[in-house]
């Protein structure tokens, strides 16, 4: 585990993607259920639409007023409602994985991508809200930091769980390095977003940027 030189450990930012179930706006990548999709500068189009269409759903009580939705034209307004929402909200996080184990740790039930950073707080010895149904946590054991996959609503983790190994040092590094995708992934908005809202593209990537806090300051260092 943490002693172990092939360890490769990923902490990546992901969007869940079932809220985009029938969506029909623009094109979105076909998917067989509920999944993880990771955030990066990497992702095709059509993966662009899944992510953008699962905020449009999730947040659409409040970007859509009632009776305002059959008068306008999609997508082209449905973007410019996205841009200019008091908030936005998308169910997600930060998942972690260890390539020589297999072990996968997946943000739960009503975590959301707008509170990555609060894995900030791993960092100086805290835990940060990971989610429910499962409830994935942090325990600190010295310069090892421990990420369950599930129990962090119980006295004990579940029997047979195995949580993911991490030095402490390490974690300020995989947190910038999952900054560093999300910002890849809003450099994508503009040229994608351009056909679809003319000259609302350019204000996509910016709203995103405020409501998933990835313009906020750098994360805090690890403790010694």
């Amino acid at each position: 585990m943490a002693g172990d030189n092939d360890q490769v450990i990923i902490i990546e930012p992901v969007i869940e993607t079932s809220d985009a179930t029938g969506f029909t706006a623009w094109p979105v990548s076909a998917r067989p259920g509920p999944e993880d999709l990771v955030l990066s500068g990497e992702l095709a189009p059509t993966d662009i639409g899944m992510v953008i269409g699962v905020i449009a759903v999730y947040n659409h009580d409040h970007i859509t007023p009632p009776g305002e939705e059959d008068d306008h034209p999609a997508p082209a307004w449905l973007i410019q409602r996205i841009t200019q929402a008091d908030s936005l909200i998308a169910p997600g996080g930060l998942r972690v994985r260890d390539t020589s184990t297999g072990l996968i740790v997946s943000p739960g039930c009503c975590c959301g991508l707008e509170h990555w950073q609060e894995w900030n707080q791993a960092a100086v010895g805290q835990s940060p809200w990971l989610g429910h149904s499962p409830a994935p946590w942090v325990e600190h054991l010295g310069h090892i930091i421990r990420v369950w996959p599930d129990g962090g609503d119980e006295a004990v983790p579940p029997a047979g769980a195995l949580p993911i190994e991490i030095p402490a040092s390490d974690l300020p590094r995989l947190i910038a390095s999952a900054h560093q995708q999300l910002q890849g992934f809003l450099d994508l908005l503009e040229p994608w977003a351009l056909p679809l809202a003319g000259s609302n593209a350019g204000s996509l990537g910016p709203a995103l940027a405020t409501h998933f806090r990835v313009n906020w300051p750098a994360p805090p260092t690890a403790r010694s």
